[in-house]
């Protein structure tokens, strides 16, 4: 009886410290953002939670394997061995805007070239004036694809994560319609 009580008060703890790593790991993995000095700046439940870890009754020797399994549980998340910080990007400087009108039709038109710095998305808006759709596409042939193409209505918009405008094509159900397309420059 005993020996049952012993595997059982075993096992709970087996579970409570896969828990608090699992949550620990998931903690940690929240979008952080690193300093102007280069250091990662957690969130207050993070931070919170780390020091409950250090301030807590168990010995040093337990909290120091918990943080060392914590840390083999992040290595090669970012393909480097560490947990990977998104960049914090300044704010923006100014904005670019251009339009194109399509006089024809179902005619794909590839978009002008727009420079995309990194960290910003470039946004494509059919002019709130639009009677039909805008059809935005990877290539010739799948922006005037009904199935292959991202659908805009007037005032619509979608954004893609691209290194340039040029890589777009739009086409126009209605000749003489317009779409927008937006970027933000540092």
């Amino acid at each position: 009886m005993a020996d049952d009580k012993a595997k059982n008060v075993e096992k709970l703890g087996i579970i409570i410290g896969s828990s608090t790593l699992a949550a620990t790991v998931a903690m940690l993995l929240k979008p952080s953002r690193a300093s102007a000095s280069g250091t990662l700046a957690l969130d207050e439940a993070a931070m919170t939670l780390l020091a409950a870890i250090a301030t807590s009754s168990v010995g040093i020797e337990d909290k120091l394997e918990l943080l060392s399994q914590i840390l083999e549980a992040l290595k090669g998340i970012n393909g480097e061995g560490g947990l990977a910080v998104p960049p914090e990007y300044p704010n923006n400087q100014s904005m670019t805007v251009a339009a194109t009108q399509g006089t024809l039709a179902n005619t794909p038109y590839r978009l002008p070239e727009i420079e995309i710095p990194e960290g910003r998305s470039l946004v494509i808006k059919g002019d709130p004036g639009n009677a039909g759709l805008v059809r935005v596409g990877f290539s010739v042939s799948s922006s005037v694809h009904p199935l292959q193409s991202w659908p805009l209505r007037a005032n619509e918009a979608v954004s893609y994560r691209i290194k340039n405008s040029k890589e777009l094509y739009v086409s126009f159900t209605i000749a003489n319609e317009i779409a927008y397309f937006t970027v933000e420059q540092d």
